[in-house]
Formats: C-alpha cells, sequence, structure tokens
C-alpha cells in the first residue's frame, strides 16, 4: 500500500531558539483535551485540535512544551510561488501528454480551496518571482521516492524540523512567544506508474499545504482530508473538522500552551471503568421536534446529530469509550421493524442469535452478527475498490484497511496482479468506454468466458496464485461475531 507521506526534514534549528523539536511522539486524549477546551470554551467543534500541536524539548528546562505554532495573520496573504515541473520524458503518455501547466493550475486550485473553506482566515496571492515568495510550492516532475523500509511511496514533503521557533521558555497567559514559517512544499506529480493525474496532485498539495498552516501531526480520523492518506481511500475536499481544526488554530493565540511534558514519554492514560450507577443524566432532555421523540443521556456525553436520530458519544470523536446510535422510525412493534429493517443490520454477515432483551425497563431486540464470510459481498466490494484503486489510482471512499491489509494488498499491487494485465486494462479503459470486471472462482473461468463472447470485446485475464489467494482469504476472515441492538 502506498501513502502520501509528509516527511520531516532532519536539520539543526536556528540560534534564536530556546526549544528543538523533541523525539518524544505526542499522543493527546480526550483526558487532557477536555481541560483545554473548558480554558478555551468557544472553539469550532468537533476539531482534532490537539493533533495540530508541536512538542517541543526546553533547551534549559528539563520539560517539553506542546505548543500550537501558525503564520501571524499580518502575513497574509502569502506570496506564494509555484514552480512549474520539468517532467520527465518517459513519465509522459504520448497519447495523452500533461503540460507544466496543468499542474500548476491544480495547486492554485487547492489553495483556493482552503482561502474558501476557512472563509478568509488564511489567504495567499501569486508571487511574481520565486525570490519575492513568502512560500513555495515546489512541484516535482519525477517519481515520488520510497524509503527503504517505509513500505510507502512518499508523494509529498512538508519540512517542519524549523518551522516553529520558541523564543522564550518562560509561559505568560498561557502561551509562550514563538515564530512560524515554511518556505516549500515539495509536491511529487508522478509515482511508479507515470504521471499522476493533475486531480491527485491537487489533493497532495491540499493536504501538505495544511502541514504548511501549522499542523504538525495528522488527524486520527480517516474521513479528513488531514489523515494521513492512503492511495485506498479518496478524501478531495476538506471536512467539517478539517476546517473546525484549522480554524480553532488561528482563533487561539499563537504559541498557546496545550501542555507540559516530561521530557521522556507522556502521562499515563487512565485505565477504562464503567461508570458508578446509577448513571447520572442530564437535566435537560435532546428534544428533536422533527423526528417527535426526547431522550437523556448520560452527563458528559456528546451528541452528534443524524439524518434519523442522533448518535451519542462518551467522549470525543477522536477518542470515546463508548457510543451508541439512536434511529428513530415509527411502526407498531418492535417484532414489525425487526420484520422490514432487521436485514440492514446485518451488514452482509449472518443472523447468528437474536431474541427480545430488556433495556431500562422498557422491551428491545438483540442481534449477534457474523461478520462477512470471504464469500460474501462486503468483502468482495472491498476486493473491488481496492483492485480500481490499484489499476486507476481512484481511491475508493470508505474503506479503511489495517496495516497487515495494507500490506498485503501493496503486494498484489506489486507481484500478486501481473503487470502486463495492469497495464493492459489501463491503456484500453479510456473515457467513453466501459468495463465489466469478474472474479471467478470454483469454476472454469473459459466456461465462464465463452458464455460472454457474444457481447463482443476483449478479454483481459489474470489470475493470482494458490499463495496470495490463501493470504487474501486469512486476511479477510473474520475471527469474533460482532452485535446489533435493536
Amino acid at each position: 500500500m502506498r501513502r502520501l507521506a509528509a516527511l520531516i526534514a532532519a536539520g539543526a534549528l536556528g540560534c534564536g531558539s530556546v526549544a528543538t523539536p523533541s523525539r518524544e511522539p505526542f499522543s493527546p486524549t480526550r483526558f487532557d483535551y477536555q481541560p483545554f477546551l473548558r480554558a478555551h470554551p468557544d472553539l469550532p467543534d468537533p476539531n482534532y485540535l490537539p493533533f495540530m500541536a508541536h512538542r517541543m524539548t526546553l533547551k534549559q528546562k528539563g520539560q517539553d512544551v506542546v505548543v500550537f505554532c501558525r503564520w501571524d495573520p499580518k502575513r497574509f496573504p502569502l506570496a506564494v510561488w509555484v514552480e512549474p515541473p520539468k517532467i520527465d520524458a518517459p513519465l509522459q503518455n504520448e497519447f495523452n501528454p500533461k503540460q507544466p501547466n496543468d499542474f500548476v493550475e491544480a495547486a492554485w486550485r487547492a489553495l483556493d480551496e482552503w482561502q474558501h473553506a476557512l472563509g478568509g482566515v488564511v489567504s495567499f496571492r501569486r508571487a511574481e518571482s520565486e525570490a519575492s515568495s513568502d512560500l513555495q510550492v515546489q512541484l516535482i516532475g519525477q517519481e515520488g521516492p520510497s524509503p527503504e523500509g517505509e513500505g510507502v511511496q512518499v508523494l509529498g514533503n512538508t519540512p517542519l524540523q524549523r518551522a516553529c521557533q520558541v523564543k522564550s521558555s518562560e509561559v505568560h497567559a498561557g502561551r509562550v512567544d514563538v515564530s512560524f514559517e515554511v518556505p516549500r512544499i515539495q509536491v511529487y506529480i508522478a509515482d511508479q506508474f507515470g504521471l499522476l493525474p493533475p486531480d491527485q496532485v491537487e489533493r497532495n498539495v491540499l493536504h501538505e499545504m495544511g502541514h504548511a498552516l501549522g499542523m504538525r501531526g495528522h488527524s486520527p480520523i480517516p474521513a479528513d482530508l488531514m489523515y494521513e492518506v492512503a492511495r485506498d481511500r479518496r478524501v478531495d475536499r476538506l471536512s467539517a473538522e478539517d476546517v473546525n481544526s484549522f480554524r480553532a488554530l488561528y482563533a487561539i493565540p499563537n504559541g498557546t500552551v496545550y501542555e507540559i511534558l516530561p521530557r521522556t514519554g507522556s502521562p499515563p492514560r487512565p485505565a477504562a471503568h464503567a461508570p458508578p450507577a446509577p448513571v447520572a443524566l442530564v437535566a435537560q432532555p435532546w428534544i428533536d421536534p422533527h423526528l417527535g421523540y426526547a431522550m437523556r443521556v448520560a452527563a458528559g456525553w456528546r451528541l452528534v446529530g443524524a439524518p434519523r436520530g442522533i448518535v451519542a458519544i462518551d467522549g470525543l470523536a477522536w477518542d470515546y469509550e463508548a457510543s451508541f446510535q439512536v434511529i428513530v422510525r415509527s411502526y407498531p412493534t418492535i417484532a414489525e421493524y425487526v420484520r422490514r429493517h432487521g436485514n440492514s443490520h446485518l451488514r452482509g454477515g449472518e443472523l447468528v442469535a437474536q431474541g427480545p432483551v430488556q433495556i431500562g425497563g422498557r422491551p428491545g431486540f438483540h442481534m449477534t452478527v457474523s461478520r462477512p464470510s470471504p464469500g460474501g459481498g462486503a468483502m468482495w466490494g472491498g476486493v473491488w475498490g481496492l483492485l480500481f484503486g490499484m489499476l486507476f489510482f481512484v481511491p475508493i471512499a470508505g474503506l479503511a484497511l489495517g496495516a497487515g491489509m495494507g500490506a498485503l494488498f501493496g503486494h498484489l499491487g506489486e507481484k500478486g496482479i501481473d503487470k502486463n494485465f495492469q497495464q493492459q486494462v489501463r491503456e484500453y479503459l479510456k473515457p467513453g468506454t466501459s468495463a465489466l470486471f469478474m472474479i471467478i472462482e470454483h469454476a472454469t473461468p473459459d466456461r465462464a468466458l465463452a458464455a460472454l463472447e457474444q457481447y463482443g470485446g476483449t478479454v483481459i485475464r489474470t489470475s493470482l496464485s494458490e499463495d496470495d489467494a490463501r493470504k487474501l482469504q486469512d486476511a479477510l476472515t473474520p475471527s469474533t461475531p460482532a452485535a446489533a441492538g435493536v
């Protein structure tokens, strides 16, 4: 699996800083964010603001300071120079060559997206020359590098090692004196298969520009553009959490201290525990006049609206202990609802057990569902999404891969699926054409293909080795059933 990775360039800090970037990772939790939120109650929410902070080691103290760094608003609009790529000739498609300006304009569309989404919080102008710019966007007309041992192809790089400069180690009014500047971002416009489409370069610039605006880490939420981007997903616009987070970053004073930590490690995370009984409920119920219901949830739980109800979370969207979703529909009995909609809760799995339960003295219904088997539609839906991603570099929204699964499909893309097959499919499938993809198992492929001959067209075929097929089956085989309540 190849990912767009924001690599951090190494280098010494300038002598004007009293801190250096810490080698220790910073993993925020709701336990440290909630006190910060109480001190800054007007921040846009939901957001992933803590993941934007820079962990800096103070030279004269045995402490690390976790601080927010970003551009001084007086610097906007930033003068930006987008360097046209010098495209290596072997990367060009002789039948559909790309011009350097195609990628330059893609980069400017990304900058315009940031300006529009944040409502003018940040702004840019076109620099007259590279020398007169505040920030350079370097479009590199080469294949992105693949650092040994990382298993990813790097398509973007924002050097942040010298970006945040802490000028004083003294904390006054919850902040330290800082400055922030990123001179350039680098985006490669090709991978091992050739030139990327300009819209994908636009997404990559959009992501890297988020780092250049002050974000040190990545969003923990896969639906966000500032998530550590993987090719098997398609997020091409800033999410509400992206927008809220950057608005929050520029709403608090520059240099705001999030936390002070010992130089090594982080405070231990409190152990999870069940709340004491009885659970204290909020005083005022949640009232939905449109759907005609009201309910009280546990005190401290966060409510997020949904099309037909709400989602209740014990914590934050990126760190919570428990959650549940309320779906409101009008039916005379639970049994009638289950008869009409029970299959939708299976999500492609198999029903293992079901039966009535009592929930707070009220009747309910419990379903235990096994996850989809390797032959199930949900599994093959994921396979198709990943196959299309490998063939056409078009990530499929909503697919999330674990490390093992990502490594497997990275292997399939590199060695398991024949390269000639991949190239033939890309060459045949052009705008205005269509294709039928089939996976055939437990059958003779020639018979299936013979049945399709009457429709004409060109047949392109390949196969997986027994070893790769076994690995795919093992990766997709569930180990435990999931439960659903109605």
